[in-house]
């Protein structure tokens, strides 16, 4: 057998294995970008909820859903950290605060 093909032999199985690696580093690189993709997408819901509420409670004085504003408190726990979370919790009760004494003031 000629020298060259030994040679072509030897070379071709690490080839093979940085092609492998290359293709498993690319697959990786895609399911990352996907991750933080749809994270994001999760946390602008959260935001996009809680913006609703905010605005609905502004033009009208108070909110008709406030399942909507309470499910994105709840989503917000498993999605961002500790100190947004808890900055979020503080803000949607405060949106119900008001809400509530705008229901109270409607009563009178």
């Amino acid at each position: 057998m000629p020298t060259w093909i030994v040679y072509l032999q030897a070379l071709a199985t690490p080839a093979i294995a940085l092609l492998a690696a290359a293709v498993a580093w690319g697959q990786w690189r895609t399911s990352r970008q996907k991750f933080v993709q749809d994270l994001f997408d999760r946390r602008f819901a959260v935001w996009d909820d809680v913006r609703k509420a905010q605005s609905e409670l502004a033009q009208t004085g108070s909110i008709a859903d406030p399942r909507m504003m309470w499910g994105a408190s709840a989503r917000a726990r498993f999605l961002f950290g500790a100190d947004l979370r808890d900055r979020l919790e503080e803000y949607v009760g405060l949106l119900w605060r008001v809400h509530e004494e705008g229901k109270a003031d409607k009563g009178r």
